[in-house]
């Protein structure tokens, strides 16, 4: 039993600096990169509404919304999730914007 926890232990010193860091991002390293993003995003948003076409009347009506066009996920004792997506105001692309989010124990 005390072997057990000190692998948690040793686990969750080894991660919890990872688990930090999976948060922090900066603005997409070149044009090419955000327009990308951007364009992911828009066809994310497409698909949506072409699935449910009353998506579009809560977005026109909204100030604001975000795409995420990706969330990734993976756990084994230590688990995390996270993903990249755009801002539009308006209609137009305003910003970028980060999902993260990690857990340390039993992943079921």
């Amino acid at each position: 039993m005390r072997s057990i926890a000190r692998l948690l232990a040793a686990t969750v010193c080894l991660a919890a600096p990872g688990l930090g860091l999976s948060g922090c991002e900066s603005t997409p390293a070149t044009r090419d990169s955000a327009e990308s993003r951007i364009d992911a995003a828009v066809a994310t948003l497409e698909t949506m509404i072409r699935r449910d076409p009353s998506i579009r009347e809560a977005i026109d009506d909204a100030h604001g919304h975000v795409v995420f066009s990706t969330v990734g996920s993976g756990a084994l004792i230590v688990g995390g999730e996270g993903g990249g997506g755009i801002v539009f105001e308006g209609g137009r692309p305003w910003g970028t914007a980060t999902l993260a989010k990690g857990s340390i124990g039993l992943q079921i």
